[in-house]
């Protein structure tokens, strides 16, 4: 959903503007094979204080940040040439790709090329294993930790 053309195009109209010191502009880059379209990096330059960076077109609103790729044997080399491309007719200093996630199709890539996060994050999660119903789920919890949501349940 957040790659989505109606998303971006209303984060393009929101946050694509020039205020004071910082000018931002698109900087996608899309590339086709065959005719097809096989690969959409959403990237996105600012200018600010005299250096040029680059990030993700959803910066600011979204949780991830990612590109669109197809799947197959090629989709590494698309990713670099894509990569090579941005770098080449951006001029950046500095490249911040916040909050790429472990299963992204960029991510394999950046490890690749050696990029140093600056932060690792771990999202929460429940893991149910196979569990039907919510029962079967409560279960799973001490007694205290059980009578302590019944408690909490009743408080809401």
């Amino acid at each position: 959903m957040f790659q989505s053309h109606a998303w971006l195009w209303h984060w393009c109209n929101h946050f694509l503007t020039t205020k004071n010191d910082k000018t931002v502009s698109l900087a996608a880059v899309t590339g086709r094979r065959d005719g097809l379209l096989v690969i959409v990096c959403p990237f996105v330059r600012s200018s600010s204080m005299g250096l040029s960076n680059l990030f993700f077109m959803r910066d600011r609103v979204s949780q991830y940040g990612d590109i669109l790729v197809e799947d197959g044997p090629q989709a590494s080399s698309d990713i670099r040439q894509a990569w090579d491309y941005a770098l080449k007719s951006t001029g950046m200093d500095v490249i911040h790709l916040r909050k790429v996630r472990a299963d992204s199709a960029i991510a394999p890539f950046l490890a690749k090329i050696s990029t140093v996060p600056a932060d690792k994050q771990v999202a929460p999660f429940l893991l149910f294993k196979g569990e039907t119903d919510d029962a079967k789920f409560e279960m799973r919890y001490s007694n205290s930790a059980r009578r302590n949501r019944k408690r909490q349940l009743r408080r809401l």
